[in-house]
């Protein structure tokens, strides 16, 4: 048994041009719509150390951004730094299964241009770190099923850190749980399993404490979500993990599923056909360097260790052989999350981060087994990156009769448009010296970021949803009593009011979050004051 020897070079240098070509790309696109109504919301909310319905990483990145410029592609590029990440991150999985230079950049390439690395990469949402950081704990789950001494270590701080952005990374951490114990339990009785654990708990401790404390928010704000859409995106989780993976790459994803350290083949032969005089692969210190033939022996015949020690040999952790299989255990990892993503639908996409690893996987497969879509893979990644663009980014401008297909493919990009015109229409119904309050963050941060060039003050903005609600009524000290709200359960507000008139619609020709013949009410008196109206009108939800 043989492999191809990999020509010693830098981790990171085969997947350094699909990093660097999608940072490109996505910046070049980034302010040609506009902000994201979720944008607007991150740059309303202040700096704190936990929210509501989410951790606080995202926003302080959006802070950052705001401090530095108003420019969308500014508030954009912690997302697309994110994306070219992702891409390195995904060119390391065939490394670590001892696939050569040319599979790596493969597995780099159709990572950076399929929908969903596009998707999240464009706009700077929780998701956009968050598909990062999965990326990251299963790499090191993968790293540790070949022998990687740390790789659970380093899984678990990535994995605390993670929680600071999304607490959903929990789902993952449960699902590496739960399928290590199934198929390859030696991990977990590793000295690194256990400091992985203690890195997650001292690291994210704290926002799991500080959603426990409050009553847990979050969990409101999904039930909402699931309520409203949950019949919907239970349908959808399955075809749009085919859409967001990208349509050509589940037969990857597939023969990741199966691929195992050791198997007959571990690497393509490589473009030139060249063979490696009996040698057989192993990267020291995401170095490649020949392996030496005992320990191919012990191990299944390549050895991959990424995280070794100098002596060669104090970096394995050196389990039996059958153990080193990485198919069976992210299977029971997907299997997981997808039905977590099912149970619970508060969102469609949430089973895509663990699946994008495995058609990085199936690239080592696919191209030791010599298949088809490894043969035509430069085809293959150039037609499914078009496609993914022409969907994904803001290519098709929007006052082309295109753009109505493109948006209901992607309602992203419709949820980048008409927030200027939104804004100019509630300051215009606005009574002089009223306040605006909404029942939707985006149109509160709308207001709040285009309002001040319209008369608004930010003061003078407020919203009863989700984190937004606990900075309070309209004005730190809550003295104005006339309001122009915005949206929400107009029965309720006109019981919170002594009165309110009728004061128009919304009109969004894009329709985005929904919000086109939104209503809006001129009211004054909050019964009681505002002490007593506000908690009555607080939402949690999407």
């Amino acid at each position: 048994m043989s492999a191809r020897f990999v020509e010693a070079q830098p981790w990171w240098r085969p997947g350094a041009p699909a990093a660097l070509a999608v940072m490109i790309v996505l910046l070049a696109t980034a302010s040609r719509h506009g902000f994201h109504g979720d944008e607007l919301y991150f740059r309303m909310l202040p700096p704190a150390w936990w929210y509501d319905d989410q951790p606080p990483l995202t926003v302080w990145l959006a802070h950052a951004a705001a401090s530095v410029s108003d420019a969308v592609w500014v508030q954009r590029l912690p997302a697309s730094l994110a994306a070219g990440a992702g891409a390195l991150v995904a060119g390391l999985f065939p490394r670590l299964l001892g696939a050569d230079v040319r599979v790596q950049r493969i597995a780099a390439w159709a990572h950076a241009f399929t929908v969903y690395p596009l998707l999240m990469g464009h706009v700077m949402l929780t998701a956009s770190l968050d598909l990062l950081a999965w990326q990251l704990v299963v790499l090191g789950v993968v790293a540790a099923l070949t022998g990687c001494r740390h790789a659970l270590t380093w899984a678990g701080a990535a994995a605390g850190v993670a929680c600071w952005n999304k607490l959903l990374v929990l789902v993952l951490v449960a699902a590496v749980f739960v399928a290590l114990a199934a198929c390859a339990r030696w991990v977990l009785r590793t000295r690194d399993a256990w400091c992985g654990a203690a890195l997650l708990v001292a690291v994210g401790g704290f926002q799991v404490g500080a959603q426990i404390v409050h009553g847990v928010p979050m969990l409101d704000v999904s039930a909402d979500l699931v309520a409203r859409h949950g019949a919907l995106n239970r349908w959808l989780v399955v075809p749009l993990l085919v859409v967001f993976v990208g349509p050509p790459f589940v037969q990857v994803a597939w023969r990741g599923l199966w691929w195992r350290p050791g198997s007959r083949r571990a690497a393509h032969p490589g473009a030139d056909g060249g063979d490696d005089g009996g040698r057989h692969v192993e990267a020291d210190g995401w170095r490649s360097r020949p392996a030496d033939d005992a320990r191919v022996k012990a191990f299944g015949g390549v050895t991959n260790d990424p995280f070794s020690t100098d002596d060669g040999h104090a970096g394995r952790i050196a389990p039996d052989p059958p153990q080193q299989r990485t198919g069976p255990v992210l299977a029971v990892m997907g299997a997981i999350v997808l039905v977590f993503a099912l149970v619970s639908p508060a969102q469609p996409y949430y089973a895509v981060a663990v699946f994008l690893p495995l058609v990085a996987v199936g690239w080592a497969r696919a191209a030791a087994d010599e298949e088809h879509v490894w043969r035509r893979a430069p085809i293959v990644l150039t037609a499914n990156a078009v496609v993914a663009a022409l969907i994904c980014l803001p290519i098709v401008p929007v006052s082309s009769p295109a753009f109505s297909i493109v948006s209901a493919l992607d309602p992203m990009q419709r949820d980048q448009t008409d927030w200027p015109s939104l804004a100019a229409q509630m300051a215009a119904a606005r009574p002089t010296g009223a306040a605006i309050v909404t029942d939707s963050y985006a149109l509160a941060g709308a207001a709040h970021q285009y309002g001040p060039a319209l008369g608004v003050p930010r003061a003078d903005v407020a919203s009863w949803h989700n984190a937004l609600w606990s900075l309070g009524p309209p004005r730190s000290d809550g003295g104005t009593r006339d309001v122009l709200a915005v949206g929400g359960d107009e029965r309720r507000i006109r019981a919170a009011f002594t009165r309110c008139d009728p004061a128009g619609r919304l009109i969004a020709p894009h329709d985005p979050f929904g919000l086109d013949g939104t209503t809006m009410l001129r009211c004054s008196d909050p019964r009681g004051g505002w002490g007593a109206v506000w908690p009555t009108l607080r939402r949690l939800g999407g």
